[in-house]
């Protein structure tokens, strides 16, 4: 701006006292009063998400980043004919060559047991072997990313040498795996992400690490095949919160994909969840008004109340959250069948309340 001004009036000048000056010859403001930068920042930035919204300036803003639709979802808004989306996810084999082949010997040879795997067969209990693999994710620490990486090393260093162990394979079976997938996690990160957080992978262990030794428990590894391992996973997943099933399914396609358990399948997992390339649950308008119309048949009180939610989320793109702490003061009336919600503030979305117009469908 004072680069312009001065290109402009011929000599250099104080753009911001000449603005201050004009605006006190208008009567705009008052002449001991002084508007800084930061206030006409504010300005533009007020003036823009009154002729837009604030969605609008955070994605400006890159505060709130848009993603673009896939080109089978924007094909299924425009045409109305639903798509099959095919699972994209690729997981490369992420297990070394060492590592396999020492934990498939360790199930062949059931009979050359060295004295340290009987002593830790005899002595090893569950608890203590969910203790062990706690001991390896709590070495992994939240960091910087910089400062992460060289932990993510020194875990992983760790993990290699005690992974090499062919006893450890052998008398600890169920543990040997979970730090195994441990490895994974650090070195190759998810089923669809290459780096994981940290936090991420420490609920990913810290959930599984007790069901699955527990299901377990009085299991021998080399006697198991593919269909008894589902039903093992099946019955752990059971023990843990629902929101958290998907990472027994995390864990079970880490051990078929890397052919840990030949016979194993997913399909043999009955975990009501969902592990598949997964889209936004984006509806037309006719498929709206056909859940609409369906509420409106059923008549009942549960059915108004979930038409209300429906509408609330569809019209105006509140969540459940949300929509669970509207209150009547969050209404204004405007007339026509029309009414005014002022949207709450969010964390994640605008930086600001919004102003949503309602039909009456709402």
């Amino acid at each position: 701006m004072r680069a312009f001004w001065n290109n402009c009036v011929g000599k250099p000048k104080n753009c911001l006292t000449e603005i201050n000056n004009t605006l006190i010859t208008e009567r705009i403001i008052h002449s001991s009063t002084r508007v800084q930068i930061g206030a006409l920042r504010a300005i533009l930035r007020t003036e823009y998400i009154f002729k837009t919204s604030a969605s609008n300036y955070a994605q400006k803003k890159q505060l709130m980043p848009s993603t673009p639709l896939s080109s089978k979802t924007l094909y299924r808004i425009m045409a109305g004919v639903c798509v099959i989306h095919e699972t994209t996810a690729h997981q490369i084999t992420s297990i070394t060559q060492n590592q396999r082949g020492l934990w498939l010997s360790s199930l062949r040879n059931n009979n050359t047991d060295t004295s340290e795997a009987m002593h830790m067969k005899d002595g090893l209990t569950t608890l203590e072997q969910v203790e062990i693999v706690k001991q390896f994710s709590d070495q992994v620490k939240i960091l910087a990313r910089q400062e992460s990486a060289r932990n993510y090393t020194k875990v992983k260093e760790r993990l290699r040498l005690w992974l090499q162990k062919r006893e450890n394979a052998k008398a600890t079976p169920f543990c040997w795996l979970l730090l195994s997938w441990l490895y994974h996690l650090l070195a190759h990160g998810g089923m669809r992400k290459k780096r994981l957080r940290t936090r991420t992978i420490k609920k990913y262990i810290n959930s599984v690490a007790a069901p699955v030794p527990q299901e377990f428990v009085d299991c021998i590894a080399d006697k198991l095949d593919g269909h008894t391992w589902a039903e093992k996973l099946n019955l752990a997943a059971e023990n843990i919160n629902s929101k958290n099933r998907d990472y027994i399914l995390y864990f079970a396609d880490f051990v078929v994909m890397n052919d840990l358990v030949p016979d194993l399948y997913l399909s043999d997992l009955y975990i009501s969840s969902s592990r598949g390339s997964v889209n936004a649950n984006i509806l037309t308008q006719h498929e709206a008004e056909c859940v609409i119309s369906a509420l409106n048949r059923l008549d009942t009180k549960a059915s108004h109340l979930a038409q209300l939610c429906f509408c609330l989320s569809f019209y105006s793109g509140l969540r459940r959250g949300e929509i669970a702490g509207l209150q009547y003061a969050d209404f204004n009336s405007l007339g026509d069948d029309y009414s005014s919600l002022l949207k709450p503030q969010l964390l994640m979305t605008t930086p600001s309340n919004e102003i949503l117009t309602l039909g009456h469908k709402c």
